[in-house]
């Protein structure tokens, strides 16, 4: 065997290699889509009271919603790996701070309530006057931010509710808003 056919050989053999632990990588990354997920950081309930937050906060309509885009998997592994344990527990009392306010304006938990009610539970969080780190609107608006980022970041908002250009790409620098249809680009 020459040389180079034994470069040749070696280079295909790692390759291959390579590929097959890149594959088992980039598989891994992709959310389950089955009903046995288990989140991490928050309970059960908390986790499917965050999926119908999301939901409210960005809903199905002619585009995916919050749902669709795994937005709560998400924000669970996000808070369960990054968040300081303080911050942690910030997520905690606002999502329960939602269910107080649906349960004082409709007697029942946020889950429970119809679209109509949570649009006014959430609302009255944006209205309240109360200060502070752990007043109703704060929690809200922190909720929204990290709603938005989970689902903007995410492979459905950025490629099917965003305008997604590849990059490397060409560079348009002044382009008529009219060419847009009106969409922002990811």
């Amino acid at each position: 065997m020459k040389r180079r056919d034994a470069l040749k050989n070696t280079a295909l053999l790692l390759g291959a290699v390579s590929m097959g632990s890149a594959t088992a990588l980039m598989q891994s990354c992709q959310p389950s889509l089955e009903d046995s997920w288990e989140p991490v950081f928050f309970d059960k309930t908390q986790a499917s009271l965050l999926s119908e937050i999301a939901e409210t906060i960005i809903p199905r309509t002619e585009t995916p919603g919050a749902k669709d885009a795994f937005v709560s998997r998400y924000i669970d592994e996000y808070a369960s790996r990054f968040l300081k344990p303080e911050q942690q527990e910030m997520y905690r009392a606002g999502l329960a701070i939602f269910d107080t306010i649906s349960t004082t304006r409709h007697q029942k938990p946020f889950t429970d309530c119809e679209l109509e009610q949570r649009h006014e539970a959430l609302q009255a969080m944006i209205d309240d006057p109360t200060e502070g780190k752990m007043s109703p609107s704060s929690v809200f608006y922190r909720m929204r931010s990290a709603v938005n980022m989970a689902f903007f970041t995410s492979e459905v908002g950025a490629t099917q509710v965003l305008d997604h250009i590849s990059i490397p790409g060409d560079y348009l620098g002044d382009i008529p808003l009219s060419e847009t249809k009106g969409r922002v680009y990811s």
